[in-house]
């Protein structure tokens, strides 16, 4: 066996060589298996980004370009097992005494810098916010000069440590609050989704959302993690046999109620729907819109209008929070009209433009901390002011 050659780390006087040089005697003898070829990592930001007019980083299989808002930050990777494991702990400079800062900003320096490319959410992230990250691995293992950014996970409220902080900057704490915002996908995006081009700003759940149900009204579910058109592993989708329709417990409870009321006012008539849609649902439907490129557009190929599809992974119906219903007519029928005038009884309204059939739970954007919004009025007033309709 060839004898390893010993450096003397004592022979060095900067910091910057220490590491640089622990840094290769580490990657010396790495593993490229020990996080099996993973890619996609959590990360916290370090610092502020740096806005630059600069070809791209480019993204495998992508042309470089110098889009307008591109930009650049390093970020702390705190996935476990990370690949910044051998970095130093990470405290951010504005935390400390204003002599170590400069310091401080020195480690910043030795991790990670991110680009955005043109698979990036397009908003730059804040110093403390939690996002998604992306490195090149190869069979030398990983690039830990350049990655990729991909989009925000949660907003400030995490130190460098990975651990919740206060609302903003203040010290790290296990059992502080952070803010959970609508996201893009978790570990390595979603995959192949059927229908999906592949080229979408949307595609591989870029733009999915993810929210973390946080209720006093429905604490049962507190701390289960939310993913736009992902919920079939919750345990929070249950389907009504009469109705159709599939949603969460809470908006089930207030739907059973509007269709017991409706079927009160107009006997042998059932309120039927649609509730849940999965991702992969709300691709299909994106993809029907197939005049415009990525489904952007109201018409199929043919030129037939069938409304606008939401961005995939940021549907209402992708949170179980949503009906279709069916058999509602136009928006000049009965049955509409007292729909649209007592479903606010039952927290439903018709909350999508000139949509006569789709209705929305108004209060899921409280159950997950107000950062989902949801329509708290209809589109239409039509019915509303009728003193002849009555709710039985």
């Amino acid at each position: 066996m060839r004898p390893k050659k010993i450096v003397d780390p004592s022979n060095f006087t900067e910091h910057k060589d220490r590491f640089g040089l622990l840094t290769a005697a580490v990657q010396d003898e790495y593993s490229p298996d020990a996080l099996g070829g993973k890619t996609t990592f959590t990360a916290v930001v370090l610092e502020s980004h740096v806005d630059i007019n600069a070809p791209m980083f480019e993204s495998v299989g992508k042309k470089a370009s110098t889009p307008k808002g591109q930009f650049k930050f390093r970020a702390q990777i705190i996935d476990e097992p990370s690949p910044h494991a051998i970095y130093p702990d990470m405290l951010d400079p504005d935390l400390v005494p204003k002599d170590k800062r400069r310091a401080q900003r020195e480690k910043i320096k030795q991790f990670t810098e991110f680009y955005s490319t043109e698979m990036s959410s397009y908003k730059a992230p804040k110093k403390g916010d939690k996002v998604k990250v992306e490195l090149r691995y190869n069979v030398h293992g990983y690039n830990l000069f350049q990655g990729e950014y991909l989009g925000p996970v949660e907003t400030s409220g995490f130190s460098g440590n990975g651990y919740r902080t206060g609302q903003g900057s203040g010290l790290a704490s296990l059992f502080g609050r952070g803010t959970t915002v609508p996201s893009v996908a978790g570990e390595g995006g979603c995959g192949a989704t059927e229908g999906d081009p592949g080229y979408c700003s949307w595609s591989g759940c870029t733009k999915q959302y993810i929210a973390t149900w946080n209720s006093s009204a429905y604490p049962q579910w507190n701390g289960t993690e939310l993913r736009n058109g992902d919920l079939e592993k919750t345990g929070m989708l249950i389907k009504d046999a009469k109705s159709g329709a599939q949603l969460i417990p809470p908006a089930m409870e207030d739907f059973l109620k509007l269709a017991a009321a409706f079927e009160a006012k107009f006997p042998g008539k059932t309120l039927r729907g649609s509730g849940y849609r999965s991702y992969a649902g709300q691709v299909y439907q994106r993809m029907r819109r197939n005049a415009n490129k990525c489904g952007s557009g109201s018409k199929t190929a043919s030129g037939a209008s069938i409304g606008v599809a939401a961005t995939p992974g940021r549907s209402n119906h992708g949170w179980g929070a949503a009906v279709d219903l069916k058999s509602m007519g136009s928006t000049s029928t009965q049955y509409f009209k007292w729909v649209n005038k007592f479903s606010k009884n039952f927290n439903f309204v018709f909350g999508v433009s000139d949509e006569h059939w789709h209705i929305d739970w108004m209060n899921f954007g409280t159950q997950v901390g107000g950062v989902v919004r949801t329509p708290q009025r209809s589109w239409t007033t039509a019915g509303q002011s009728d003193v002849s309709i009555t709710l039985a």
